[in-house]
């Protein structure tokens, strides 16, 4: 399910917002059968959507990967506002 239409769903789907948490619940214990080593240290991503490696990570990598393997991209709304301001391109 698109990122866009998961709200839409929300307020007037009950039985489609049901199914896109199923989606995240199963995307979120898929990532419990990968091997990812506890590392907070930073690291420079790419923008838009980068990652830190695959097998790193802290537990906010997780759910945005989880998040991610949905159809949802949480930094799209930062994206679009970023958009609205002067020299918003550069973000």
């Amino acid at each position: 399910m698109a990122a866009a239409s998961m709200t839409q769903t929300h307020a007037g789907n009950t039985a489609a917002w049901q199914d896109f948490l199923k989606e995240l619940v199963a995307a979120a214990e898929d990532r419990t059968h990968h091997t990812v080593r506890y590392d907070p240290a930073y690291v420079r991503i790419p923008y838009p959507g980068g990652d830190v490696p695959e097998d790193t990570g802290v537990c906010t990598d997780e759910v945005i990967r989880s998040y991610r393997a949905v159809g949802v991209d949480l930094g799209l709304p930062q994206r679009m506002e970023n958009a609205k301001k002067p020299n918003g391109h550069k973000y």
